[in-house]
């Protein structure tokens, strides 16, 4: 699934400190959100109710953006 992180990107965090895990933390995190604005989309199109089409439609409108 996009934006899961694999059990060796975990090991590899569990394994960091400071700045470094740091910045390992926010890649992997926004890897983690540009895989919602993917599944976002997909639920978009194959939804057909209408509340369950809307919801991710405006999320991933709103967040598309600011991530990718």
């Amino acid at each position: 699934m996009p934006g899961m992180a694999t059990k060796s990107q975990i090991e590899e965090l569990r394994a960091a400190s400071g700045r470094e895990a740091e910045v390992l933390y926010l890649k992997l995190m926004t890897a983690h959100h540009r895989g919602g604005v993917h599944m976002a989309e997909g639920c978009v199109q194959k939804c057909a109710v209408a509340p369950s089409a809307r919801s991710p439609r405006a999320w991933s409108t709103r967040r598309s953006p600011r991530c990718c």
